[in-house]
């Protein structure tokens, strides 16, 4: 497998690091991503990442994860494992937005009070997790 994106922790890295922990093969072609627009014509929705599997194509960073956490095997067994994992799947998601609005939002000061509408002034309650 190959996914097209830059050599950076951002939208596509949450499935590198599936396949890296599952031991998938998967190799990240950041000279195709700054080539971009190159490849848009074989892009679904005309963006990157971009994952290739053989004939099939998969855009938008949430379903690469997915596809790759179902070929990997790592979406839970049971019902209530499968459900779980698409929590997280969702929790990080809204992580990541939230940490973007943040690393964006403009000077020191408005990312110190992006940071504090982002961050919950305490910890989840992660106890369901086990």
């Amino acid at each position: 497998m190959e996914i097209v994106y830059w050599g950076i922790k951002a939208r596509a890295y949450a499935a590198q690091v599936v396949a890296a922990y599952k031991g998938l093969p998967l190799t990240t072609s950041t000279d195709r991503a700054n080539k971009w627009p190159e490849d848009k014509s074989i892009c679904h929705f005309g963006q990157l990442p971009l994952l290739i599997d053989g004939d099939i194509k998969v855009n938008q960073s949430l379903a690469i994860l997915n596809y790759i956490g179902h070929k990997a095997k790592a979406q839970g067994e049971t019902d209530a494992d499968f459900g779980m994992s698409q929590m997280l799947v969702s929790e990080y998601s809204d992580l990541f937005e939230g940490l973007a609005k943040c690393m964006y939002a403009g000077d020191d000061a408005a990312k110190a009070a992006a940071w504090k509408k982002c961050v919950p002034p305490s910890p989840p309650d992660t106890s369901f997790y086990s």
